[in-house]
């Protein structure tokens, strides 16, 4: 297993955070050896889909009505499905590189949502699952759930190049604040796209809640970061 020292979270305006995930993710194609990263960021309040929603019909109405009520919305490469980014919302993205075949996708999701879940376990949070959360947004199977609740969804892209593997997967926690209003953009977006919606904010968990832990959003995301530090590793093989 490989670890390395996280950097510093960084702050972006969107979407520049995730133009800055691209630009790691391509990076590490040209890395010389076995290459682990992990990056906490950040970035200012948008919507965020995955890039194949840019083809669906009603897509450019959908984003232009967001837009007009203060969510921008942005693409991302890789899967899921709607999530929201913002100052409560801490970006986790661990970027693998290796020359050999590579980890098997569900082995990757597993090590890095145990990694997140012992941070948070850390940090005093109780009854820490891995699994679905069918009423909450962007519901997968590779979710960390703290009491049955989605306190952050995991997706994946990877991508092989020249004899060379890079996956990345990132993680998106909610820190602290109303979870109402985000979720109901996201209700409105989705369903404008003819999509499911309906999601509840009391199926959801922020990392304030779940650890009890009082101070500023600034505060609780370097102390996760500084626990995920020693928790997050990912498979070489």
């Amino acid at each position: 297993m490989l670890r390395l020292e996280a950097p510093d979270i960084v702050q972006f305006l969107a979407p520049k955070g995730l133009a800055n995930e691209e630009r790691l993710f391509q990076d590490a194609f040209g890395a010389g050896a076995e290459h682990f990263r992990l990056a906490f960021w950040r970035q200012s309040k948008c919507l965020v889909v995955p890039q194949r929603w840019q083809s669906m019909p009603g897509i450019d109405a959908a984003q232009g009505i967001a837009t007009a009520k203060g969510w921008p919305v942005t693409f991302r490469r890789s899967g899921g499905a709607c999530v929201f980014h913002g100052p409560n919302v801490l970006c986790v993205s661990g970027i693998l590189a290796s020359p050999h075949d590579p980890a098997p996708v569900d082995r990757i999701y597993e090590h890095f949502a145990n990694g997140l879940g012992a941070a948070v376990s850390s940090l005093g949070a109780s009854g820490i699952l891995v699994g679905p959360a069918p009423d909450a947004p962007c519901d997968g199977r590779f979710n960390l759930l703290v009491g049955n609740r989605k306190l952050a969804g995991l997706a994946m892209r990877r991508r092989m190049r020249e004899g060379r593997t890079v996956t990345l997967v990132h993680a998106c926690l909610w820190l602290g604040g109303p979870l109402e209003a985000p979720i109901d953009a996201i209700n409105q977006f989705e369903s404008r796209l003819g999509l499911r919606g309906g999601y509840r904010a009391g199926a959801c968990m922020t990392l304030a809640e779940a650890t009890a832990l009082t101070g500023s959003l600034d505060r609780l995301s370097r102390e996760f970061a500084d626990a995920a530090r020693a928790a997050v590793s990912m498979p070489t093989c």
